[in-house]
């Protein structure tokens, strides 16, 4: 970002600079895709906001994150209007941050029923699209919008989007490879793993699982051990990071 036109606020800098952090860190109770909605949210000073897993095997969006909107707004979008969306096919051609009426004309845009009945009552008139991919594949998306009285989003905007979007992709990329680590734990080294990140002791599990004080300590040990943890902290991160959503 070194266009001029595109130089970052003190206060800018600082939210960047701390989503990119937290972004890095596996500690953090937020998922990356939250942490990342509302850094833009703020940054672009949107109004709207509204983020979509994709699911490459249904072929459907889900597990809405929204800010400034009615949960029945994405419930809605999800049950019955996606497959009826003219306007999210277009966007999603598209490799970077994209302005809607950069791919859709204003009058064409306008004269939607899509626009009328879904996005209008919201006041969601300028829109920016970005989706967010690891190779070919689609891990979410965000869209975020202005009223039709604000000013339509900026190159600026769509620069910090895309700048961001780099940081996100990697913070869901190693989200999704803890998941599958999660998959060489046994059944009862899992529970037992969820146990530690808890906060529970050896013998706190060996109270609520009913076995050995020895047993605990070997499935405590297997889980460090196929996991790469050094100690229960790490596990309890590693635990935590896999299921922020």
């Amino acid at each position: 970002m070194n266009d001029p036109s595109c130089v970052l606020t003190s206060a800018e800098l600082d939210i960047f600079a701390g989503a990119i952090f937290d972004l890095g860190q596996s500690s953090t109770d937020r998922s990356p895709r939250e942490i990342a909605a509302r850094a833009l949210f703020d940054l672009t000073r949107a109004e709207r906001l509204a983020s979509y897993r994709w699911d490459a095997k249904t072929g459907k969006y889900h597990k809405p994150l929204l800010i400034n909107l009615n949960p029945k707004h994405s419930q809605h979008y999800i049950d019955v209007l996606q497959h009826d969306d003219p306007i999210t096919p277009m966007m999603r051609n598209q490799r970077t941050a994209t302005r809607i009426q950069d791919v859709v004309p204003l009058q064409h845009f306008e004269s939607l029923t899509f626009y009328n009945e879904f996005l209008r009552p919201d006041e969601m008139y300028h829109g920016v699209n970005v989706f967010l991919r690891t190779g070919s594949d689609v891990l979410c998306d965000f869209r975020l919008f202005r009223g039709p009285k604000s000013p339509a989003f900026s190159r600026r905007d769509l620069l910090m989007i895309d700048t961001m979007s780099q940081y996100l992709v990697k913070a869901m990329e190693l989200e999704q490879s803890n998941v599958a680590a999660m998959d060489i734990l046994t059944a009862r080294e899992q529970e037992i793993a969820k146990l530690v990140a808890r906060g529970c002791t050896d013998a706190d599990i060996q109270r609520i699982l009913g076995i050995s004080f020895s047993t605990v300590r070997t499935h405590v040990a297997r889980c460090f051990e196929k996991l790469g943890c050094a100690n229960r902290s790490e596990l309890a991160a590693f635990i935590s990071h896999r299921h922020r959503h």
